[in-house]
């Protein structure tokens, strides 16, 4: 259970000397909180706990933050169970590309 009257909690790399089932565990945790909570991250772990809906892709360019989410949670998702692929594989080998994701501005 979260015990936090918080409205946003911001994690940084939180997988860092976590077990895998605990990572997994917080993740579910603060679902159910309600709260607000952003997970910067690299693991895998990490990025296959969560909904492409739930996932935010930073990329920096031209000295700019651009921000991108899934323009379709539901062909992501096709897309992920025909390879028989986690979201984190199709992310780090490009499977998922560009034109799946719409700019957040």
């Amino acid at each position: 259970m979260i015990l936090t009257k918080s409205s946003l909690i911001a994690i940084d790399e939180f997988e860092n000397s976590l077990h895998v089932k605990l990572q997994e565990f917080l993740i579910q945790e603060l679902r159910r909180s309600g709260i607000t909570t952003i997970i910067a991250t690299h693991s895998p772990i990490v990025i296959d706990s969560v909904q492409p809906n739930e996932i935010t892709i930073l990329e920096r360019k031209y000295h700019e933050t651009i921000t991108y989410k899934f323009k379709n949670k539901e062909e992501v998702e096709k897309k992920l169970k025909e390879r028989g692929l986690a979201l984190s594989d199709a992310l780090r080998y490009g499977i998922v590309t560009k034109d799946e994701l719409q700019e957040i501005k």
